[in-house]
């Protein structure tokens, strides 16, 4: 019960974000992001509790909490923009998140034999990604190789995910925590390509907040059920 009324803050608080942001308003903007991360890491906790603290809960919490200082970090770039090592600290940050997602994620593939599928499937999807969000983008070579290894393992997660759900079909937690992981690999595929590409657009902003917030949430929900 408790976790369900974390919906409404979850979705009032990234409103008001993309308010203030259109409003170019990037304290206050930062003011709503750490609460909306603060909701998903919130939601991780009580799913940790309510899975008994479980190994992979615990993962997963982990790299909520990544995920969140990683927003931070990020929306800190805004507000201090002549302090730009916090784009690559949060960036780094949002990556072990990942990193966390995948290891918790790949003990549970492992023990139903689907690692190698999945593993297989995941190269797959995000070599053709990659190859197409970077003819989009107008980045250095650097930037480019960044955003490669980073959306190799946004889309990782997202057909880990996937699998995940082949291996209980009947459960709602895999159902959200697959939903959500597509959300969240299709938010960084919107943000890489808007943030590189000459032609920004607030609109696509919008999108990237919606469907990041309610990932992170999802999965969050996702791993207590």
């Amino acid at each position: 019960m408790i976790r369900c009324l974390l919906i409404l803050p979850g979705i009032l608080f990234p409103v008001l974000l993309l308010y203030w942001e259109s409003k170019k308003n990037y304290r206050t903007v930062l003011l709503f992001k750490t609460l909306s991360s603060l909701v998903f890491v919130l939601m991780g906790v009580l799913s940790y509790e309510v899975s008994g603290r479980t190994a992979f809960a615990l993962m997963i919490l982990t790299g909520l909490v990544f995920g969140a200082a990683g927003d931070v970090l990020l929306s800190l770039r805004n507000v201090f923009p002549k302090h730009g090592g916090l784009f690559f600290i949060g960036g780094g940050s949002f990556f072990i998140g990942h990193l966390f997602y995948l290891v918790a994620l790949s003990s549970k593939l492992r023990a139903g034999g689907l690692f190698l599928p999945a593993l297989l499937a995941s190269a797959a999807v995000s070599s053709v990604l990659v190859t197409l969000l970077l003819r989009r983008i107008r980045a250095g070579r650097s930037f480019s190789v960044l955003c490669a290894v980073y959306m190799c393992a946004v889309t990782s997660l997202a057909v880990f995910g996937v699998f995940c759900f082949f291996l209980r079909p009947d459960s709602a937690g895999a159902l959200l925590f697959m939903i959500g992981g597509i959300f969240f690999a299709a938010s960084d595929t919107v943000l890489v390509e808007n943030m590189w590409n000459p032609a920004w657009s607030f609109k696509k902003c919008c999108a990237l907040i919606a469907l990041y917030y309610a990932g992170q949430l999802l999965i969050a929900a996702g791993t207590g059920l």
